[in-house]
């Protein structure tokens, strides 16, 4: 600021010092950029939703930070942090659920299929659900007797029905006995038993223990409970192949893993 004096010579005053206003770049605010880019992985992998919580907590704890007037700059880099966690989060949560839905949808669609062969008395074509797609008997094969004479692909069998055998037996393996025990075994199950007992019940779902995949498949583990109030639930294990896809519509290739009532 400069002042006139009556004799005509200035008199200079110092001006306040600029600097001292400069703010600089918060670290904090460069830490939540780094964590905020680092989001876009979330998608890829449901493990790494804590990233997505880390996002969140950080950005939003550093952006009421950044928010005084007099507070160092990156509020943006806080703010692009906390959308990033919750876009990333939201997004992961969704597809999850979507999945979820996905696979109980067609478990329970198999589960009661099978439940409808037993019911019926189709045992065999029962039995035939329990195995992989492609080790399932073509149609038109007269499964009754396919099973009862012990002829065709024994081995294919034991995929499933070693499962169900006796533990602890010595000897030689015996290919048609281990069949036999198994058809045995599986005609007398308390499952198999129940579900015969109550041929006119609806079975609904009840509970999704858990959905687990591991890559190849996906484990579905639900309660599905009898409509006419018995009291008693089946407990189904059902499992997914990883032929199926959420994206391209197509059907999962299905097969029960065990049942069990409770």
């Amino acid at each position: 600021m400069v002042e006139i004096q009556s004799a005509g010579r200035p008199i200079f005053h110092n001006a306040p010092d600029d600097h001292s206003q400069v703010r600089s770049l918060s670290g904090w605010a460069v830490l939540s950029l780094v964590v905020g880019l680092s989001c876009f992985l979330v998608p890829l992998a449901y493990g790494l939703l804590p990233l997505a919580v880390i996002a969140v907590i950080l950005g939003g704890i550093v952006s009421l930070k950044l928010s005084a007037p007099e507070a160092d700059l990156g509020l943006w880099m806080a703010n692009f942090c906390l959308g990033m966690g919750i876009m990333s989060g939201t997004w992961v949560f969704a597809a999850y659920k979507t999945n979820a839905d996905y696979l109980t949808h067609h478990a329970v669609q198999h589960a009661e299929d099978f439940i409808g062969l037993i019911q019926q008395g189709r045992l065999y074509e029962a039995m035939e659900l329990s195995k992989p797609v492609g080790m399932r008997q073509p149609e038109g094969i007269d499964l009754q007797q396919y099973y009862e004479s012990y002829q065709g692909d024994i081995s294919a069998d034991l995929i499933k029905l070693s499962s169900m055998l006796p533990s602890g037996e010595d000897g030689p393996p015996n290919p048609e006995k281990d069949r036999k025990v198994g058809i045995s075994v599986f005609k007398k199950s308390p499952a198999t038993v129940f579900i015969q007992q109550h041929p006119q019940a609806k079975w609904n779902l009840v509970q999704v223990k858990q959905i687990k995949e591991n890559g190849d498949t996906a484990l579905i583990k639900m309660v599905m409970q009898c409509s006419d109030s018995s009291g008693k639930r089946l407990l189904v294990d059902t499992m997914r192949q990883q032929t199926a896809s959420v994206n391209t519509g197509r059907s999962a290739e299905w097969r029960i893993g065990s049942i069990s009532v409770e």
